[in-house]
């Protein structure tokens, strides 16, 4: 029984003492890390960069990654202020401008995707977009800002707010001129605000953007970066498609109804190419054989046999997103020199 009292005792105390051990070294850890950070000379920088912007949505399914990110590459200018807190973390404010665009007629000729390009939508869509991001620097930075390593790869996440605004060229044959970029949502072109219709989406929406870049310190102030992010939104309109077909009969605007309505539209728009030789395969192909023949015309109402119970909408409950890549230039900015208080 003593034996047992003693082994007993004696593991308490040696549990004890290396639970003294651990916490004192932990205390040493968090108190280096304490006194790091407040020796830290906190600063800012501003940054301005451009870059390319890659959509998906619609009219690029996520499901054809690299086509998608190639089919209709646009640009992107922004402007940020950063506030480096720590050796590791930061807080970053940015302004952008982001152009996205996307079109079915790239899908002339592509297998499978006979679909899209019998809907014949397409857009372009300026977003300007506010955000807030927390960016954790991968590598430790030194105290002070000039001397922070040469390399300083990066992660960031965070929020932003964004205003949009689809747009998409006038058809032949209405009152707005042939080829004039005109805005989507004022339309409704799935029947929004009509009866038994969804409401008009909303023009202004969140981002959450999420990436990964890296700066190259040129000298004392300047760097060099490279970045590259995933904006994914709260919208599926960024390409003014997300439902079902409106239809026809209950289109009282013939403007409404020309861009709903597309299939038909023999030249593409933004292509000039000839779009009649895959419209009447594809009716062949559902059935309408007469149409094989070149010097028969198709019936309008026949395309009821396309959008009539389908839907435009082609990526299911997942919004609409979109890539950027960026080349930036960041100036460092001088803290406020901290006098001593007088006594």
């Amino acid at each position: 029984m003593n034996k047992i009292y003693l082994l007993t005792l004696s593991l308490i105390l040696l549990l004890g003492k290396a639970g003294y051990g651990q916490s004192f070294l932990s205390f040493g850890k968090n108190k280096s890390r304490s006194t790091e950070s407040k020796l830290y000379e906190k600063h800012s920088s501003v940054a301005f960069g451009l870059g390319t912007s890659h959509y998906y949505g619609d009219l690029a399914p996520y499901y054809r990654i690299i086509p998608s990110f190639t089919q209709d590459i646009r640009w992107n200018v922004g402007a940020e202020w950063e506030r480096y807190l720590s050796p590791h973390w930061g807080v970053r404010v940015g302004l952008s401008w982001i152009r996205i665009a996307g079109d079915d007629n790239k899908f002339q000729g592509v297998a499978g995707m006979e679909s899209f390009f019998m809907r014949n939508a397409h857009f372009r869509n300026d977003v300007k977009e506010l955000s807030v991001v927390g960016v954790y620097q991968l590598v430790k930075q030194n105290r002070n800002y000039r001397a922070r390593t040469k390399l300083m790869p990066y992660l960031f996440a965070g929020v932003g707010v964004f205003h949009h605004n689809p747009m998409a060229k006038a058809p032949q044959g209405i009152s707005i001129p042939a080829g004039q970029w005109t805005s989507l949502q004022p339309l409704g072109t799935e029947g929004q605000g009509l009866p038994g219709y969804a409401s008009p989406y909303k023009l202004i929406s969140v981002s959450i953007p999420a990436g990964i870049g890296i700066n190259y310190k040129v000298n004392q102030n300047w760097d060099f970066g490279v970045e590259f992010s995933l904006r994914y939104t709260l919208t599926d309109y960024l390409d003014d498609v997300g439902g079902p077909y409106v239809l026809p009969q209950d289109v009282q605007d013939p403007n409404t109804l020309a861009f709903s309505h597309r299939e038909l539209e023999s030249t593409s728009i933004t292509t000039g190419r000839d779009r009649l030789p895959e419209i009447r395969q594809w009716f062949v192909n559902a059935g309408f054989t007469a149409y094989a023949d070149p010097n028969t015309p198709i019936n309008p109402r026949d395309a009821a046999v396309f959008y009539s119970g389908n839907s435009r909408n082609a990526t299911g409950n997942i919004n609409d997103s979109f890539l950027m890549t960026r080349i930036k230039l960041v100036y460092h900015l001088m803290p406020a020199v901290k006098c001593p208080p007088l006594r």
